[in-house]
């Protein structure tokens, strides 16, 4: 299989004057050459925040190929009139792109060190096609802990669901435009990727319909553009919407960096079995946030290797012990003690970065969160189940930020407590509770770093053992 190339920049030949494709070596189809004729960057194509003024590119091209393209500024146009654009375009049939994990900038790196492409200083009379042997991971794990430390797990996920959503996106605020925009393609199943066209630099155009473009926040135009092309606005530099709640594959996204379990994301992505198109994140994210909630195994006889539940914190044994109805702050007092910070919390100023730091041996931070309590009393009375299950929905809904399922939680419980009695009830919540404070150790591995979903921990634990019809 072989690179195909093509050029589009300014030119005087024999067939025009001005930008055009000025060559393309044997193997590029008819329509792909008409596609790039109109597609091609012109005089003033780059973006003002371009520095030094360069863009990496990517979409698929009318015959199924994949065109990852890089614009750049060399030397003044033929006629003088300003700076030459000059765009190199590298055309990879989808199963060399597959080899390098649908990842344009693997595959423009891999070119690179072959000392390609090249600029011309004039239209070259022969452009050929090559080779490219290698190969590149599925994920890089450094990229994607490097963009969650700089977005949070709720700009993330606000990023990651409305390009999800559908085009165009405009991405403004990204120190590093390139890097964030490999981040969200390791976020993604290499199938996926092909369908998030790209540019990291170029002004915006109607000729280009990329899916995701990086603007600069400053440009008064971005509004405008956005409303009159249905564009959705994500600036990075703002927080998200406050009725923002990520759903589906978003929502996993956010699941994992609140948690520290992205090494796990390196792993699934890694599996040809979870390699599947957008369309299909939706059900991928929900069934692995499921995943996440449930441990993998859990027998029922012990001899045979049954896991132990998690121990239930001393403060909390001695409230339930004593048949204790536990206040909002006695929780906090409870979970303070039951998961101390491993070094003093220092408030961060503004602007500070948050930091990663390795993971604590004490702590298992990683590992699955304990079972929700349907998946503890499914084998015993699938009868309770079934009423349980419009509960946990709520519960867990209610700990990812959602305040109407916190109304809910308050009317499910106590109505569910005088319908199946305390016996039955008193597991359900044990789990709640057990869930929560592995919760809140986990956002407080590290200092604070998700104090959104740790209070919507707490508050579920202040209603389950403070509202009406508390054991």
């Amino acid at each position: 299989m072989l690179i195909e190339q093509a050029i589009f920049t300014s030119a005087d030949t024999s067939r025009a004057k001005g930008y055009q494709l000025v060559a393309t070596s044997p193997g590029v189809a008819d329509v792909d050459a008409r596609h790039l004729s109109g597609w091609g960057p012109s005089h003033d194509s780059l973006a003002e925040f371009c520095v030094p003024p360069v863009s990496v590119n990517f979409h698929v091209l009318p015959s199924g190929a994949c065109c990852v393209s890089k614009t750049q500024t060399a030397g003044p146009e033929y006629s003088g009139r300003g700076t030459r654009v000059y765009t190199s375009c590298l055309i990879a049939p989808p199963e060399l792109s597959a080899r390098f994990a649908n990842n344009p900038f693997a595959l423009l790196r891999a070119a690179a060190a072959k000392g390609l492409p090249k600029i011309h200083n004039a239209p070259p009379a022969h452009l050929a096609p090559f080779q490219l042997p290698g190969r590149a991971a599925a994920v890089d794990e450094g990229l994607i802990a490097r963009l969650a430390e700089q977005l949070g797990a709720r700009r993330l996920a606000w990023l990651m669901q409305s390009v999800l959503e559908g085009p165009p996106v405009f991405m403004a605020g990204a120190p590093k435009p390139d890097g964030a925009i490999a981040g969200v393609l390791h976020c993604l199943p290499p199938r996926a990727r092909t369908e998030i066209s790209f540019s990291t630099g170029l002004r915006f155009s109607s000729r280009r319909s990329f899916r995701l473009l990086a603007v600069h926040p400053a440009n008064r135009e971005l509004q405008r553009l956005a409303h009159e092309h249905s564009a959705l606005l994500v600036d990075l530099e703002s927080e998200p919407p406050r009725d923002f709640r990520p759903t589906g594959w978003a929502a996993y996204l956010a699941d994992l960096v609140s948690t520290g379990g992205l090494p796990l994301l390196a792993d699934q992505l890694g599996d040809p079995g979870n390699d599947l198109p957008l369309e299909r994140l939706a059900e991928l994210g929900d069934r692995f946030r499921r995943e996440l909630r449930t441990p993998i195994t859990r027998n029922r006889d012990r001899s045979a290797g049954e896991q132990e539940r998690p121990p239930v914190p001393a403060p909390l044994e001695q409230a339930e012990a004593g048949g204790a109805r536990l206040s909002g702050g006695e929780l906090f007092e409870l979970l303070d003690a039951a998961a101390p910070p491993e070094r003093p919390f220092e408030p961060l100023g503004a602007g500070t970065q948050r930091l990663a730091h390795a993971p604590h041996e004490a702590r298992n931070t990683n590992g699955p969160l304990p079972a929700s309590p349907t998946s503890i009393l499914a084998a015993e009375n699938p009868e309770v189940i079934e009423r349980l299950e419009r509960l946990d929905d709520a519960v867990f809904s209610a700990i990812d930020g959602d305040p109407k399922a916190l109304s809910r939680v308050a009317e499910l419980w106590p109505a569910l407590v005088e319908e199946l009695g305390t016996d039955q009830i008193e597991e359900s919540r044990e789990q709640y509770v057990r869930y929560c404070l592995s919760l809140w150790e986990r956002c407080l591995g590290d200092g604070l770093r998700d104090p959104g979903r740790a209070i919507a921990s707490l508050q579920v634990l202040s209603t389950l053992f403070g509202g009406a019809g508390s054991a």
